[in-house]
């Protein structure tokens, strides 16, 4: 595990050396050269099961047109998910980049983790790999597994700093435009292995809770459900299949064992049959040659 984590913690060496190529940074860029339009999304997604370990999600996808104004403006604002994810790909992570018929693009890094505290190491390195100076969009991701709740705690923002005025706009300025142009859809995604008892977000779907980030403010995500102890119905379903196979062989087996059984005394009670006529025959023979 200590090694898993080490080796991932090659992310936030990589984005501090690239700070410039960060999303925040691109994504200012693409404020201050469209008009409206434009949208941007993030989406970041962790799915527990109920042994504590899990899955790990960070996609992020643009419009045609925001691809097309930020290329003209030298921001594409999917670039530093794509090259954390060129790199990270030793390290377990997974790539897809996708552009559809309509020129909208999406990319996705997807891992797993083992247990808890492997994803304290790859949430950090999320964090790092989305930040810059002019914001943090994740500040933590924690999963805690007892022997009957899983619960997640996280903080996720959309809050510029101070920073953005090297583009001579205030923080308050930037948020009314994110406001404005409506240019990113930031959602946080958790899904529970069992049932939700306590949350503060929005159920979309089972087991699934869904937040909105919206610009400006600092949403803290919290979430706690059940373990299930119970045992995993597929296994059940595969066990029970197995017994019912075994037991049908085994009555195959011993229904074949008594048709060999009852077929040696019918080939004796035929031969015996045979041998009383033949014995049957000769005395006759015998009889009338005596006679003539």
């Amino acid at each position: 595990m200590q090694e898993g984590g080490k080796g991932r913690l090659s992310w936030v060496a990589m984005t501090s050396a690239s700070r410039w190529r960060t999303w925040p940074r691109t994504l200012i860029l693409l404020l201050l050269t469209t008009v409206g339009g434009c949208r941007v999304g993030v989406d970041i997604g962790l799915e527990a099961d109920r042994d504590g370990s899990g899955a790990l999600t960070v996609g992020m996808r643009a419009d045609a047109e925001a691809l097309q104004r930020g290329a003209a403006a030298g921001a594409d604002p999917l670039e530093p998910l794509v090259k954390a994810g060129e790199r990270l790909r030793d390290e377990g992570w997974s790539l897809r980049d996708r552009t559809d018929d309509l020129g909208n693009r999406q990319v996705q890094l997807a891992t797993r983790f083992a247990d808890p505290a492997e994803l304290t190491v790859l949430a950090a390195d999320l964090g790092e790999a989305l930040a810059g100076p002019e914001g943090r969009p994740l500040e933590s991701l924690d999963l805690v597994v007892t022997e009957h709740r899983v619960r997640v705690e996280a903080t996720a923002a959309l809050q510029p700093t101070d920073a953005v005025t090297e583009y001579g706009l205030s923080p308050e300025q930037v948020v009314e435009l994110l406001r404005e142009r409506q240019a990113i859809d930031y959602r946080v995604r958790v899904t529970l292995p069992g049932e939700v008892l306590e949350h503060n977000g929005t159920l979309v779907e089972g087991g699934t809770l869904e937040w909105r980030i919206p610009p400006g403010e600092r949403v803290d995500i919290r979430v706690e459900g059940l373990r299930p102890t119970g045992p995993d119905w597929l296994l059940v379903l595969l066990g029970a299949a197995i017994v019912v196979n075994a037991l049908v062989l085994v009555g195959l087996l011993v229904a074949e064992r008594r048709r060999r059984r009852r077929r040696p005394g019918v080939r004796t009670q035929a031969r015996r049959q045979e041998l009383t006529l033949s014995c049957s025959r000769s005395a006759r023979i015998r009889a009338f040659s005596r006679r003539t």
